[in-house]
């Protein structure tokens, strides 16, 4: 089971401010295992309509370098 962390209202104060916050070690290494592993596995999916969306960018750095830039309707 993943911890879902509660952000402080310092935390949410910042995001309202800025649009984003970074919350380091939110999630614990195991953790991460988990959520890098089921997203890996929905980036792999075939992409079928009416199913989960892959949305992808390309990279500021290295623009022949495809991202994922998020990944929605997974439930």
């Amino acid at each position: 089971m993943i911890t879902i962390p509660v952000l402080e209202k310092r935390q949410v104060n910042e995001f309202n401010t800025n649009g984003f916050v970074v919350v380091r070690n939110a999630f614990s290494p195991d953790e991460m295992q988990q959520i890098t592993r089921w997203t890996d596995e929905l980036a792999n999916l075939p992409e079928v309509s009416g199913r989960h969306w892959v949305y992808h960018e390309k990279s500021q750095l290295t623009p022949e370098v495809d991202l994922i830039n998020r990944i929605e309707n997974i439930s």
